[in-house]
């Protein structure tokens, strides 16, 4: 299986502080990475009270593809958080190492 689908990938970095030594989540601009392929899994819809729906994606990467659990993918236009732990399919009983699948969440509205 060849990766051809290009996304961004932006890296958490830890310890970035404000003018007033509070702690702010910090990422790096996208680095561009191939991956098999990304879809989408779920979308909840808005509830009456809020304006907001939760869109799940799949992201479809070979074995060697790392990414942080607070790492964000960037799709398009859209940009995602990691959601969990990369599902590994790399030990399967017969040698066929398909690679791993992370879920990504976008909350809008």
């Amino acid at each position: 299986m060849i990766a051809r689908l290009p996304v961004g990938v932006r890296r958490f970095v830890a310890g970035v502080t404000d003018a007033h030594g509070n702690e702010v989540p910090t990422w790096l601009p996208p680095v561009e990475v191939l991956v098999y392929g990304a879809y989408p899994r779920t979308t909840s819809e808005p509830l009456a009270d809020r304006d907001e729906a939760c869109l799940h994606w799949s992201l479809l990467v070979p074995a060697s593809f790392v990414i942080g659990s607070r790492d964000r993918v960037v799709i398009g236009e859209r940009e995602f958080e990691v959601e969990g732990d990369p599902l590994d399919y790399t030990r399967g009983p017969f040698g066929w190492a398909a690679g791993t699948e992370v879920y990504l969440k976008r909350t809008e509205g």
